[in-house]
């Protein structure tokens, strides 16, 4: 089994400002420009009867990816998802190819970093059921592995949406909503440099967290931090190291 070091994303190239995001067909009230935004109920969709669909994001000028992500798509388990890179609008033979992996929520893929202009994402599901594609969030971003991976493995939690109302005539009922997961991990002996990417986390909204990317690659997780990360300074016969604990929750709508 390969070493588990997770892994962060934390800067969409989808969302940046500028980035054009078109699609082989869509909804009107359900346009591709809605899986630039993080949330995860806001959905692109094609036209319907459509088995075959692409979503295509121009950033303007080349921007490096090495991490791929579709988030909340309705492909059945036989429906494939392909990413595709390209200098120019042309995809007859993309110099750049590789499928998304995954399960009924999210397909993925980590790869050696490339450098391309137009990014596209190819589904095909002749047998999907609901007679349209969908997508969530679009990803494509690079992605940083700490030098040294988790102390003791990591603490999950469960923390209860639901909450108890009241009726202005004082009759209670229960608003029911789902149970948000939440991860907390610590690190020891980090280097400067893992502090400094670790720090750039507070600048993301979202970002994915890949427990185990290489053995586990659905162990990928979308939320966001729940607090500052916690940082202390250890010195020792190699110089200055950190100590450094994350609380991160997963991102439900």
């Amino acid at each position: 089994m390969a070493p588990v070091t997770p892994r962060f994303s934390h800067a969409n190239l989808v969302a940046q400002h500028g980035t054009i995001v078109s699609a082989s067909s869509s909804q009107s009230a359900l346009p591709p420009s809605f899986v630039r935004t993080p949330l995860r109920s806001q959905v692109w969709r094609s036209a319907i009867g459509q088995a075959s669909a692409w979503l295509l994001a121009d950033l303007v000028e080349a921007g490096e990816v090495g991490f791929a992500c579709i988030l909340d798509h309705n492909l059945s388990p036989a429906g494939t998802a392909t990413l595709e890179a390209n200098d120019t609008d042309e995809w007859s033979g993309p110099p750049f190819s590789c499928p998304l992996v995954g399960d009924d929520e999210k397909r993925l893929v980590f790869f050696e970093p490339a450098s391309y202009r137009y990014w596209r994402v190819v589904l095909s599901d002749p047998a999907n059921a609901d007679g349209f594609l969908e997508v969530g969030v679009l990803w494509l971003g690079t992605y940083f592995e700490p030098s040294r991976s988790h102390q003791h493995g990591y603490r999950e939690t469960t923390r209860p949406l639901t909450v108890r109302a009241e009726a202005e005539e004082g009759a209670g009922f229960w608003d029911l909503r789902p149970r948000a997961r939440g991860w907390e991990l610590s690190f020891g002996g980090l280097r400067p440099a893992d502090k400094a990417a670790f720090d750039a986390l507070h600048d993301a909204t979202e970002l994915f967290l890949a427990l185990d990317p290489l053995n586990a690659p659905t162990r990928t997780l979308y939320g966001h931090l729940t607090d500052p990360i916690d940082f202390q300074m250890r010195v020792g016969d190699g110089g200055e190291r950190w100590q450094a604990t994350l609380s991160f929750e997963e991102a439900l709508g």
